[in-house]
């Protein structure tokens, strides 16, 4: 299911009542009659007044038991909510972009009857579902998910019982710079290393391979070229080291801060799809493609740095 949302995804939680994810009890559940309930309210009431003054028990014993299930079912449905929660699936957003958000709801065996409400829009649950929202957001950093309702008419649908759940939180990423900016600083940051390369390692060898095209010439064994005539490039462990690309913040941070953050972030992208190793270097963290989590980490620092 897909629900269609184009304002900005938090009310800055921190600053107001925290918002839970799960209800625990029905201390947590509003519950009110809805208009079928007011109008067997004025009625049960008016047939409590007619009992009085007809002096009639059994009649007023009738209306005492309905007002008794009557207040019993606002009890019943607030517990018909317990135990439903909500969960973001997809924690990574992007900013000035429209994203799609997936929310996990879960229903406890044996709830009934209960409506899920977002941005006026409302859904019946009938299972456990995944729900597709989807957002733009403006800025980058961590984002609260704006609150959801659930509701419920069980037993009777004469009682609304609701709750106000939010699904957590999500990281919001720099916008991605586009697709020929990421080139060109890829390119520059190549040069870089390669130019480093050369001027560290000098004739340190380890082993020889093949050489291809890209292969700077100062690492081209020319000597062996002579004798057997055949293009052979020097590899040594200080080569190993640098087989995946480096994406460094301070080599491209005269741009500005959220420029560079803009590149990085769209460079993460490319080197995922591509499935290019690399290695992101901002100021006060480094994080390298096999450490573990690491994409949501990389995400994660861009976001808040």
């Amino acid at each position: 299911m897909e629900i269609a949302w184009t304002h900005k995804l938090s009310f800055q939680l921190q600053h107001k009542k925290k918002l839970r994810q799960r209800i625990e009890s029905i201390r947590q559940v509003y519950a009110l009659p809805n208009r079928f309930g007011l109008y067997l309210a004025f009625t049960l009431f008016g047939s409590v007044a007619l009992a009085i003054r007809l002096q009639n028990n059994i009649l007023l014993l009738i209306v005492v038991i309905l007002m008794v299930i009557f207040f019993l079912s606002m009890i019943w449905s607030a517990e018909n909510l317990i135990g439903v929660s909500c969960q973001v699936q997809k924690k990574i957003c992007f900013a000035n972009t429209l994203n799609s958000i997936f929310i996990h709801i879960h229903k406890p065996q044996g709830a009934m009857d209960i409506d899920f409400i977002y941005n006026k829009v409302t859904t019946k649950i009938d299972t456990s579902k995944k729900i597709n929202i989807k957002v733009f957001l403006h800025q980058r950093g961590r984002e609260v998910v704006s609150p959801m309702i659930l509701q419920s008419g069980f037993p009777f649908g004469i009682i609304r019982a609701w709750v106000a759940l939010t699904a957590g939180e999500v990281i919001v990423a720099p916008s991605p710079a586009t697709l020929k900016e990421v080139r060109q600083y890829l390119d520059v940051m190549n040069t870089l290393i390669n130019h480093h390369l050369d001027r560290d390692q000098g004739d340190s060898v380890d082993h020889y391979r093949d050489a291809l095209t890209s292969d700077p010439i100062s690492r081209i064994d020319w000597k062996i070229f002579a004798l057997k005539g055949k293009k052979l490039t020097k590899v040594s462990h200080k080569d190993k080291r640098h087989d995946h690309t480096i994406l460094d913040y301070g080599s491209i941070q005269k741009l500005g801060k959220e420029k560079a953050l803009s590149i990085l972030c769209a460079a993460l992208i490319y080197c995922e799809a591509n499935h290019i190793p690399w290695e992101l270097k901002l100021p006060k963290k480094n994080i390298h493609h096999q450490s573990s989590n690491a994409i949501y980490q990389a995400y994660e620092s861009l976001a808040l740095a």
